[in-house]
């Protein structure tokens, strides 16, 4: 089976910048890479940990530390090439391969931050050509997608994992590919530990499983294509999610787990070329999507992120990213005090194996959706809840917010242990801009938290009392 994968290109020095706290930007250039070994996969951990593979030279990029330093890990010994990643903390992680040989392709471990890599399992016969994805539940637990074969109706290989990825078991009831159907590379989102879903290529399929990926159910997610490729599949619940696609629809949404997908209108960026990538983030009250592509004759690339389930998109501001390049590949977690942050990186490429790629980061509060917006400059693109002042305070403080449309509104106040002080608002209120004082007279001096919250908008700040 011959595959296509997007490539890029990794860092000649390993040593970047990093802008701490939130910029005004929405995603920051960190480092712009230079050289001929693509990267193809993206990982993040925690706030902290994230690897990426170096496809060519077959190393791994892995930063401690939130992006500020990058370290190059041992290479992998083998003829296969690194394709697909799964990072569960700074010290394990595991890779799947494609074979260049006539042989199997396989899946490795490092326990040891990369220093070694270990094969800890290779399909029998040698039809086994490419992993596609691997998705660990917990640190014992996991699966991963191979493609098997090259002739039409021959199945996918999933095999599971129950001990670590010391040893790996092919399930039982392996979803049938359909004609030259095989997956996608990172096309798999499990949304916990029984719903599951994964893109395909030249069928317009996506596939479902909840029971853990022991049985899968195929569905069209939209496209027509025999030749639709379905890089990117997200859900927010088990129920409501999006996919992306390199041709028409460009992206679909389901609402009954991915039985029926409905193209999504009035997206804000026209002759969209192709869509990527996909992430997303979830929190008790939000739930946020990013979903990467490029557009036009000049192949500008773009972030489209949405806090409405996928309704609704507006485009996020992105650095200069290099002519010809795009954004590949990104992974995302949630971090803070409340789990109210969110910590993200992306990384971009050009369609060969030599030129520049770029690492782009993202630290914001989940639900900042501000957004390109010049149609209509005089009203609020979007929700957002100020800094309040003064800050430092002492006895008391003005809260700001703005709507952009109205809204049930909650604004709290929680102290330093999260535990709910006062409940300033609750209420319905108009678009526009809203002040609200807090009297704190009768409260400790210390660090405060405010949260403004609403159906689809949720977004935390601190503040100090003296």
């Amino acid at each position: 089976m011959k595959k296509s994968i997007f490539l890029i290109v990794t860092a000649t020095s390993l040593i970047c910048g990093y802008t701490s706290g939130f910029a005004q930007i929405m995603w920051q250039l960190q480092i712009t890479v230079s050289g001929t070994p693509p990267l193809t996969s993206v990982s993040t951990a925690s706030r902290d940990v994230t690897w990426i593979i170096d496809y060519t030279q077959k190393y791994v990029y892995r930063t401690t530390n939130g992006g500020k330093n990058w370290y190059k890990t041992a290479a992998l010994i083998t003829t296969d090439q690194p394709v697909t990643i799964e990072a569960l903390n700074s010290t394990t992680a595991y890779i799947g391969t494609e074979s260049k040989v006539a042989k199997n392709a396989g899946l490795y471990r490092t326990v040891d931050g990369g220093q070694n890599w270990q094969l800890v399992y290779l399909p029998t016969g040698n039809s086994n050509k490419f992993w596609n994805w691997i998705h660990f539940f917990d640190a014992n637990n996991g699966i991963a997608l191979c493609d098997q074969g090259t002739n039409p109706e021959e199945h996918f290989l999933i095999v599971k994992t129950t001990n670590g990825g010391e040893t790996w078991t092919p399930i039982t009831n392996q979803p049938a590919s359909s004609g030259s159907e095989y997956g996608m590379v990172n096309a798999v989102y499990f949304y916990d530990n029984l719903n599951g879903w994964f893109g395909t290529c030249y069928s317009g399929r996506v596939f479902r499983t909840t029971d853990g990926g022991n049985t899968w159910n195929g569905f069209n997610s939209g496209s027509t294509s025999s030749t639709a490729m379905q890089p990117g599949v997200r859900f927010i619940s088990p129920l409501i999610g999006i996919r992306t696609s390199v041709e028409s629809p460009y992206l679909t949404r389901s609402t009954d787990g991915g039985q029926t997908w409905t193209p999504v209108s009035n997206l804000p960026v026209i002759n969209i070329n192709w869509m990527g990538p996909a992430i997303s983030v979830s929190s008790p009250s939000i739930n946020q999507l990013w979903v990467g592509g490029v557009a036009g004759t000049s192949q500008t690339p773009f972030i489209l992120t949405s806090i409405d389930d996928g309704v609704a998109w507006q485009k996020q501001t992105i650095p200069d990213i290099l002519a010809g390049s795009y954004v590949h590949s990104m992974s995302a977690v949630r971090f803070g005090t409340l789990n109210d942050s969110v910590q993200a990186f992306g990384v971009t490429g050009i369609a060969t194996s030599t030129g520049a790629g770029q690492i782009l980061n993202y630290r914001r509060p989940i639900g900042l959706v501000t957004a390109v917006n010049d149609e209509r400059p005089n009203l609020p693109s979007a929700h957002t809840l100020l800094q309040n002042h003064p800050n430092p305070f002492s006895q008391q403080t003005t809260i700001e917010f703005v709507l952009a449309a109205t809204d049930n509104v909650t604004l709290i106040i929680y102290n330093s242990l999260g535990q709910e002080i006062e409940k300033l608002v609750r209420a319905e209120m108009p678009q526009g801009s809203h002040k609200v004082v807090w009297e704190a007279k009768d409260h400790a001096s210390g660090l405060y938290y405010y949260s403004l919250t609403t159906k689809y908008f949720s977004q935390v700040r601190k503040m100090i009392l003296k």
